[in-house]
This record gives C-alpha cells, sequence and structure tokens, in this order.
C-alpha cells in the first residue's frame, strides 16, 4: 500500500485535479484506489467522481475516530469509476484544525498515518490524499502519513515557485526533526531532478508544456535557487 498526499501551501495549483486524475489513471490501471478529500475549505475532490453510493461519515469522522473502522460502509464511498473508491471531506465549520491541534497525538501531526495503519485500508494498492492550500496543522498531519514521498503542485511561473519555497519546502525543513519516528520525508514534482539537503529527491510537475522559452526560463531558475541552496535563506 502506497499513501501519496497532494500538496501545495498556496491555492489555485490545481491539487485537487491532479489528485483525481492520478486517481483515475491507477484505478483504471487496475490498481485498487482510495481518494481521501482532505481539503475541508474547499472540497472539490470530493465531487469531481460522481458518486454511486455515499458513505454516512468522511473526513471528520475519520480524524476524530468516531466511526467503526470495522464496516467500511460506514466511511467509504464508491465512484462510478471501478477500483475507485473515495472519503469525502465533511467539515465545512473546520473544527478539525482545533481538534487536531490539541489532539494527543495530534502535536505530533500523527494521527493520519495511524489511522491509516487499520486493516481497511490494507486493501487498497494507492491511497491519493488531496489537501488543503494554506499550511496549518491538518496539512502537516496529511504530510506525515506518506508512506514514501508526497507530490507537490507548482506552476511554472516563478511567483508561485517562491512561494513553494517559502512555504512547502519551509515545512518539509521543519518537519525534518520528526525523522527519528521513522518517517520519510521526500517531495516529489515530476519531470525534473534536482538534488537537495538530506537526501530529497524533487521532481518538478509541469502543468503547462516546456516549450515556450518563458516557462523554460522559470523552471531554470527554480533549479538554480534549489541546487544553491537558496531556498534555506527564505526571501526567494
Amino acid at each position: 500500500m502506497k499513501i501519496l498526499p497532494v500538496i501545495s501551501t498556496k491555492g489555485g495549483e490545481g491539487k485537487s485535479t491532479q489528485a483525481a486524475n492520478l486517481c483515475g489513471f491507477l484505478a483504471d490501471a487496475g490498481l485498487k484506489t482510495l481518494l481521501i478529500d482532505g481539503d475541508f475549505g474547499q472540497p472539490t475532490a470530493s465531487s469531481i467522481y460522481q458518486l454511486t453510493y455515499e458513505a454516512p461519515c468522511g473526513l471528520y469522522e475519520l480524524l476524530m475516530q468516531t466511526v467503526d473502522l470495522s464496516d467500511a460502509s460506514k466511511i467509504i464511498s464508491h465512484s462510478f469509476i471501478p477500483n475507485l473508491d473515495v472519503i469525502i471531506s465533511n467539515d465545512p465549520q473546520a473544527h478539525l484544525l482545533t481538534a487536531m491541534l490539541h489532539a494527543p497525538d495530534g502535536r505530533l501531526r500523527m494521527r493520519m498515518r495511524n489511522i491509516l495503519q487499520h486493516p481497511l485500508f490494507k486493501q487498497y494498492d494507492a491511497i491519493i490524499i488531496d489537501s488543503q492550500g494554506a499550511r496549518s496543522v491538518m496539512l502537516e498531519l496529511i504530510v506525515l502519513a506518506a508512506t514514501d514521498s508526497t507530490i507537490g503542485i507548482v506552476k511554472p511561473v516563478l511567483p508561485d515557485i517562491r512561494e513553494f519555497l517559502r512555504g512547502s519546502i519551509a515545512m518539509f525543513e521543519q518537519l525534518r526533526s520528526l525523522s527519528s519516528y521513522g518517517i520519510k520525508l521526500a517531495i516529489s514534482l515530476a519531470n525534473l531532478r534536482t538534488g537537495l539537503k538530506h537526501r530529497r529527491v524533487v521532481r518538478v510537475i509541469r502543468r503547462c508544456k516546456l516549450l515556450r522559452l518563458k516557462i523554460r526560463l522559470t523552471m531554470y531558475r527554480f533549479v538554480q535557487i534549489i541546487n544553491e541552496k537558496r531556498h534555506y535563506q527564505g526571501n526567494n
């Protein structure tokens, strides 16, 4: 089972679309896939695919641990795509933010990680977790649930790349102290590889075709910032 969060600390980057597309591709390839909509502010991923069955519970009950996970029908919704299930987001008032901040295992941001070890989730080949486009305890909790790496979404334009460095990369640096708990922290952004400190690998998901000179120059600038380690300065 692979758990793969899809994140960005900036809204409007296309996280929900990318997460849903990835789930669709995996399901079409025959992999049993679960999409967890962790964006309580704008739960787009919950509504991208038509549901043939909507469970009475969702993200809120999952993280508050008030649902019986031995009964999959209470928490797992089914999409019209074979092999693709969904856990919907159902916390419009954002009560989870406060609850997770003060939960005993919430302080270490481990609750999602711990919950997904339940036998219910072992049936899935891949679990993709969408997230909110803002730095919060919920985003950290989702990132730390990853089994190997996290997909970061960033548009190939310089302002978005700068925000990615200030937000997503800075968050990973701060969470690095939790590696003593056996947590692997890696952020993946497709098609571009650059060496990063602590053996992290960065691959950049380019939502636009890298044929235009402007986009090529932007991505070149991004690689320079990473390779020169100027993202640690926090002002690029």
